[in-house]
Parts: structure tokens; C-alpha cells; sequence
């Protein structure tokens, strides 16, 4: 019985120095697990932010395009009315340039109907 007994206490003896050599094989084991979950949910939590600066940046640069698109509809509107009023100022400068010469016609004829009329006023 004394062999039995102490049979029984050589193995708890071996079953406890075995469970703390493995314990202490496992410990860093699971630090490491322990770190990399932690790595793990930090990555998660950065690659949504990422996500979300990602979609932010989309909604922004359609705003862009919008705006880039108004002002080049703006800026062709633009064109189109300096085209139009180029027209019309070289039309008008035309019109212009007509009307001085019909008025330098008509000074023209107004002087020589003024010196014929002189001439007909002269006793002959």
C-alpha cells in the first residue's frame, strides 16, 4: 500500500511539474494569441475609418464634378453671350460707320443746296 501511495504521489508529483512546465510553454502562446485579437480589432477599427474616409472622399469628389460641371455650363452660357454681344457691337460699329457716311452725304448735299440757293439769291 506504501507503494501504491506513493506511486499515486509520483504521479501527481509528474502531473503537476507537467502542467506547470506546460503552463509555461503556453503563457507566451497565449500572449501572442491575446496580442494578435487585439491587432486584429485595431485593424478592423482602422479599416473601417479607412472605409469611411474612403466614402467621404467619393461624396466629395462628386461634388467636385458637379461643381466643375456648373461652372463649365456657366462658363459656355459666358462665351456664348460675349459671342452674341461681339455681334452686335460689330454690327453696331457697322451701322455706325453707315450712318456717318449718310451724315457726311447729307452735309455734303445740305452745303451744295446752300451754295446753289446763294447762287440763285445773286442779281444777275
Amino acid at each position: 500500500m506504501k507503494a501504491f501511495v506513493a506511486a499515486l504521489v509520483g504521479l501527481a508529483i509528474g502531473v503537476a511539474g507537467t502542467w506547470l512546465y506546460m503552463d509555461g510553454r503556453l503563457q507566451p502562446a497565449l500572449q501572442r494569441i491575446t496580442q494578435a485579437e487585439s491587432s486584429r480589432d485595431m485593424a478592423a477599427k482602422a479599416a473601417k475609418v479607412l472605409e469611411e474616409q474612403i466614402a467621404n472622399a467619393k461624396q466629395a469628389g462628386e461634388k467636385l464634378q458637379a461643381s466643375l460641371k456648373k461652372l463649365e455650363q456657366e462658363a459656355t452660357e459666358a462665351k456664348d453671350k460675349l459671342t452674341r454681344a461681339l455681334a452686335e457691337k460689330q454690327a453696331a460699329e457697322k451701322s455706325a460707320g453707315e450712318l456717318k457716311t449718310q451724315a457726311a452725304e447729307a452735309v455734303a448735299a445740305k452745303e451744295a443746296a446752300e451754295r446753289a440757293l446763294a447762287e440763285a439769291k445773286k442779281p444777275q
